[in-house]
């Protein structure tokens, strides 16, 4: 025991272990070296840079010595394909028109960043979207497509993946309508020139549509 230390004391030269997100590689250091940025580690002790881990595909650390695993690309985003050790979001790119990412799941877990899942069937989404919205009035379906002529679909209707007839006595003579048009009653005009040039046929109907 040396004259300077008394029974019971502790040494001040004790050798540290480096912390999560560090390491070092060589002896006789004074502090440990931080894994760089698209790196971590949460291996304490670590005693080369083998031991930082790249972020994966979806995920990117912007800081050195991260001790916890990468950040997830951000909502309405996903990885980029086979991309990793990133170091801030250029390693992550929009979704796709159509798709959509929110950044938790109803049971509320982290949503995979690596893909963007379609929209279901009736809804649509812009590029970069985190939800998808219903198709909007006189649209349907795979992509939100125009309903087509005869038939209908308002905004306010809950069902998105078809479009509903117009009923007796309404017509839609264009695509993409949210309402039909009543057809027009006869008039006695009409039923006169009808009596007049085809006297043996008498006009019975009520309501002519037009142009349907």
């Amino acid at each position: 025991m040396s004259d300077s230390e008394s029974p019971g004391s502790e040494s001040t030269n004790a050798c540290e272990p480096c912390e999560a997100g560090k390491y070092q590689d060589e002896k006789g250091k004074a502090k440990c070296t931080s894994c760089p940025s698209g790196k971590w580690s949460k291996k304490v002790q670590a005693t080369n840079d083998f031991d930082c881990q790249d972020c994966q595909v979806g995920k990117y650390s912007a800081s050195k010595g991260i001790d916890f695993d990468c950040i997830f690309c951000p909502a309405g985003t996903r990885g980029k394909d086979g991309v990793t050790s990133g170091t801030n979001t250029t390693v992550c790119q929009a979704c796709d028109a159509g798709r959509y990412r929110a950044s938790k799941n109803p049971d509320g877990s982290d949503t995979n960043s690596t893909m963007c899942p379609s929209c279901p069937l009736g809804f649509l989404s812009d590029a970069g979207s985190t939800k998808c919205e219903r198709c909007g009035a006189g649209r349907y379906g795979d992509g939100c497509q125009d309903c087509v002529k005869g038939q209908y679909r308002n905004g306010t209707d809950p069902i998105a993946t078809s479009c509903r007839h117009c009923p007796t006595g309404y017509y839609s003579d264009d695509v993409g309508q949210g309402s039909c048009l009543p057809c027009i009653p006869v008039s006695f005009t009409c039923y006169k020139l009808v009596a007049l040039y085809f006297s043996f046929v008498p006009c019975f109907v009520l309501f002519i549509r037009v142009p349907c």
